[in-house]
C-alpha cells in the first residue's frame, strides 16, 4: 500500500502507533469491545459517501478473454525512494543482517552469494517478502489449478471485472459478509472525475483458469472459477474520491487515505449468495487493528496481477499470495495515513486484501499460546498503488481520515466500524439496505 519527511510538497510527522481498538468477525454484535455511539445521520451518509445502483438485467454476464484495463496506478519509483531515504523510514531501520546475500551473525560486508536487485522476496527497499502463485505448478487437470484457491480462506477472495463504457477493467475483491464485498475505490471509479463509475460489476471468487474466446454470456459461468460467479447490485464509495477537489489526505491520484469501495452482490440465477455455496467472509479491523507499537506487522497479500500466473496461459487469472513484513505510515496535517510492504504483485492486484493472521488456525494447548490480536483473517486495507520495477505496493488505512471521522457507524444496532471502512460499510448494509437483504451477516 514516515524525525520529519516528505512526500513531494507534503511533511509527514512521526510514525506513530495506530490505536489498538476495533474489529468486525461479520457478525452484528461485537462481543467484548466498547460500542462508541457516533453522530450518524442520513444526510452524512449522502453527503460523504456515494451509493451507486447497477442494472440487474446483465446478471452473470462474465467477460471472457476481452481485451481489459488492469486499474492499478504505478507510482512512480522516486515516491518511495523519497520515502526510504529519511532516517525514520523502514529502509533504514531494517537489520542489514537480514539482507539476503549476507549471512546472519557474519560481517555484513562480506557476501555469501550474489545480492541481486532483482531477489524475488526483496525487492530493491529492502521489506521482506515472497510472492507465489495459488495453485498447482504442474496442474494436469483443471482441477488441480483450483484445489488451492478454491479452499478456505482462499475462496473468499476473486476477481473483479468492471464495465466503462465499452471496455471492461480487472481488479481483486474479498468477502466481509455473505454478499458484501471490499475492493479499491479506483477500481470503480476514476479519481477527481465526477460521474466515472463503473455501470457493471462482476465478482468470480477462486478463479483459476480464462473464460476461452467469445462474447461473455450468461452461460458456463463456472468455467472461470469453480464456485460460478456474481453480479453487483450495488456499490458504495467515498464522495471524495469522484469530486473535482480530490480527498483531503490524497498525495497523488494514486496515494491516500480512502482509496476503498464496498460492493454488495445480487443473488446468482440460482437464488443464492457466495455464503450459501460454502464460501464464509473475512473479517475486517479499523484504526491499526493488529499493529505493533512500531507500526509493523506481518501481512498477506492476495491477488490477481496481470504480469504473474501458474504458468504462462494464466498471467492474470491466477490467485497470486505475497507475505511480508507491513509498515504503517501515519501523520498529522494533509498526510496520508497508508501501509506499505514489499511485493512483486503487479496491476490487476488492486482491491486485493490485505490480510492480518491469515489462514485457518489450529487448534492450540499448553505450551502453545494465542498471543495478541489472535482473530484470524482480518483485513485491513486492500491493494492501491505501488511499483513493480522495485517490488513495492501500498494501501489506504481502515479508519478515521479527514473525511471519516465518526469513532464508530451505527445503523440498525450494528456497528459497522470507525472511520472510512465503517461509514462505507454503514452505507451498503445499513442505508443501502444490505443487512436487511440479508447479505451482510
Amino acid at each position: 500500500m514516515s524525525g520529519m519527511m516528505k512526500i513531494g510538497m507534503m511533511k509527514i510527522g512521526m510514525m506513530k502507533t495506530f490505536p489498538k481498538v476495533m474489529v468486525s468477525l461479520c457478525a452484528p454484535a461485537l462481543a467484548g469491545f466498547s460500542v462508541f455511539h457516533a453522530n450518524f445521520s442520513h444526510a452524512q451518509q449522502a453527503s460523504r459517501v456515494t451509493t451507486i445502483a447497477l442494472s440487474k438485467d446483465s446478471n452473470q454476464r462474465v467477460p471472457a478473454r476481452l481485451p481489459y484495463v488492469e486499474r492499478m496506478r504505478e507510482v512512480p519509483a522516486d515516491y518511495f525512494n523519497r520515502l526510504e531515504s529519511q532516517p525514520s523510514s523502514a529502509q533504514l531501520r531494517a537489520n542489514l543482517q537480514h539482507r539476503p546475500g549476507f549471512q546472519p551473525g557474519a560481517d555484513p560486508t562480506k557476501t555469501i552469494i550474489p545480492n541481486s536487485a532483482t531477489s524475488r522476496n526483496w525487492g530493491t527497499v529492502r521489506l521482506e517478502h515472497t510472492t507465489a502463485a495459488v495453485g498447482g505448478a504442474l496442474p494436469k487437470l483443471n482441477t488441480a489449478l483450483a484445489s488451492v484457491p478454491s479452499t478456505s480462506p482462499y475462496n473468499r477472495t476473486g476477481k473483479l471485472y468492471m464495465v466503462f463504457s465499452n471496455s471492461w477493467g480487472m481488479c481483486t475483491a474479498s468477502l466481509v459478509g455473505k454478499g458484501v464485498l471490499v475492493t479499491a475505490a479506483h477500481c470503480l471509479a476514476t479519481y477527481k472525475r465526477p460521474n466515472s463509475y463503473a455501470t457493471q460489476v462482476y465478482f468470480v471468487p477462486s478463479q483459476y483458469q480464462d473464460k476461452g474466446p467469445g462474447t461473455p454470456s450468461k452461460t458456463n459461468t463456472n468455467t472461470a472459477g469453480p464456485y460460478g460467479s456474481w453480479a453487483a447490485s450495488n456499490f458504495a464509495v467515498p464522495t471524495c474520491y469522484t469530486s473535482t477537489g480530490g480527498c483531503a489526505q490524497q498525495a497523488t491520484d494514486a496515494v491516500g487515505s480512502n482509496d476503498i469501495a464496498i460492493v454488495l452482490l445480487a443473488n446468482n440465477q440460482n437464488n443464492q449468495l457466495p455464503r450459501d455455496v460454502g464460501i464464509g467472509a473475512n473479517g475486517y479491523g479499523w484504526n491499526g487493528w493488529g499493529w505493533n507499537s512500531d507500526g509493523y506487522n506481518a501481512l498477506t497479500q492476495l491477488g490477481y496481477p496481470g504480469a504473474l500466473g501458474v504458468n504462462l496461459s494464466t498471467r492474470g487469472i491466477s490467485m497470486i499470495r505475497t507475505d511480508g513484513q507491513t509498515v504503517s505510515f501515519y501523520g498529522s496535517s494533509a498526510a496520508q495515513k497508508i501501509h506499505l510492504w514489499g511485493s512483486q504483485q503487479t496491476p490487476g492486484c488492486s482491491g486485493g486484501p490485505n490480510i492480518l493472521n491469515f489462514g485457518n488456525q489450529p487448534n492450540i494447548t499448553s505450551p502453545a499460546v494465542a498471543g495478541s490480536f489472535p482473530s484470524p483473517n482480518i483485513i485491513t486495507g486492500v491493494t492501491s498503488f505501488g511499483n513493480s520495477s522495485i517490488q513495492r505496493a501500498g494501501s489506504s488505512y481502515f479508519g478515521q481520515t479527514a473525511e471519516f471521522p465518526n469513532t464508530s457507524n451505527i445503523v440498525g444496532g450494528i456497528n459497522y466500524g470507525a472511520g472510512n471502512i465503517g461509514e462505507l460499510m454503514a452505507a451498503a448494509c445499513g442505508f443501502g439496505g444490505g443487512a436487511a437483504a440479508g447479505k451482510c451477516f
